[in-house]
């Protein structure tokens, strides 16, 4: 039986779990297939929504650390946050990778009618919305509609970019306001 370890929101020590079953549950409640619920784990309580990962021990074990990944990865938020809004807009791996789920192609290829890059316009609909919202790190996919023609997405991308999407609503009540006189 797997030992899985568990990251929550909200709480520093991860938790711990043996057993497929809840990691089940998630799966289905991150895919919009399952519900929501109140559990129990050890002397925790909450709802299956605070789970933010899970990892298989060992594999917890062999990382350099468990909470260095997550201090990294807060870092890297704060690191996009402190941009101005036109320097955040320049960085496109989330667009590129949102690209290739939709299409299978690399944007980086892709130019529009008029022949300029379809990257360059990702820039201009990136920046407009980081403008308009400042605590934001991931734009909404939705702002790409105009670039990406696909009604069908791979569903490993979806997944991710539904949890990158959700994680940055949630981190926008405590996100850094960007100061634009400190830059």
């Amino acid at each position: 039986m797997k030992t899985y370890t568990i990251r929550v929101r909200g709480r520093k020590e991860p938790l711990h779990v043996e057993g497929d079953s809840l990691l089940e549950d998630w799966r289905l409640y991150q895919e919009g297939k399952g519900k929501d619920f109140i559990l129990t784990l050890g002397n925790w309580t909450g709802k299956l929504s605070m789970i933010a990962d899970f990892f298989v021990e060992e594999a917890a074990k062999s990382n350099k650390s468990f909470d260095d990944y997550y201090e990294m990865e807060r870092k890297e938020q704060l690191r996009k946050l402190q941009l101005v809004p036109a320097e955040r807009a320049k960085e496109l791996g989330f667009f590129r990778f949102l690209y290739w789920g939709f299409t299978k192609k690399d944007s980086k290829e892709i130019k529009t009618n008029s022949g300029a890059s379809i990257e360059d316009f990702a820039i201009e609909l990136q920046k407009k919305f980081f403008e308009e919202n400042p605590k934001r790190v991931w734009p909404d996919p939705i702002i790409f509609k105009a670039i990406i023609k696909s009604n069908t997405c791979d569903q490993a991308v979806t997944g991710i970019v539904e949890r990158l999407i959700r994680v940055d609503y949630e981190n926008e009540k405590f996100a850094p306001t960007y100061n634009p006189t400190t830059h």
